[in-house]
């Protein structure tokens, strides 16, 4: 049994947390269920500490992906790698894409719809769009699988979260 509070503890409990939402699908599993090759892509695209375990992934395609690690959430939108450490997100949740995001000043008036012909259709279970909402104000868009795979990313980033604030580390800044 690992520590409470180790890497392969906060490994465990989001492994467990994101199971619980739904079953791994072909796109969103925990990492140790991808491919050689996708987990040889993704290491070598992240830039972590040789400490900071793997979790779970949304691989989409090679320029839109999402990896949770034991301190960090790496992300590629687009093309465009970002990383972030638990400790500085202030709200993850459905988002309605970058368009939208635009339209609001602050996290609470996030707009969680979608204009259509028929009207506004809630984003929840409708976009592929998620959003991570910095300390520091700065919001990020990036794409998961629509669904329960969204779900389960989301309860697990909520639970490394939780555990960042439970057992903080001061070391935990992206490289």
């Amino acid at each position: 049994m690992s520590e409470t509070g180790s890497e392969e503890y906060r490994s465990r409990r989001a492994t467990h947390k994101f199971l619980q939402a739904c079953t791994p699908t072909s796109k969103t599993m925990p990492f140790f269920q991808l491919s050689v090759r996708e987990q040889s892509y993704l290491t070598k695209r992240c830039k972590s500490r040789e400490e900071d375990l793997p979790v779970v992934v949304c691989f989409l395609d090679d320029d839109n992906w999402c990896l949770l690690t034991t301190r960090l959430v790496h992300w590629c939108s687009g093309g465009m790698y970002h990383s972030l450490p638990y400790g500085e997100i202030k709200q993850v949740g459905w988002s309605a894409g970058p368009g939208a995001a635009k339209k609001r000043t602050y996290v609470d008036q996030i707009d969680m719809w979608i204009e259509t012909d028929e009207g506004k259709v809630r984003t929840k279970e409708a976009s592929p769009w998620f959003f991570i909402f910095e300390k520091q104000g700065k919001r990020h868009e990036l794409r998961l699988e629509v669904g329960a795979p969204q779900t389960a990313m989301w309860d697990a980033i909520e639970m490394l979260i939780r555990l960042e604030q439970i057992h903080p580390r001061q070391e935990a800044q992206p490289i």
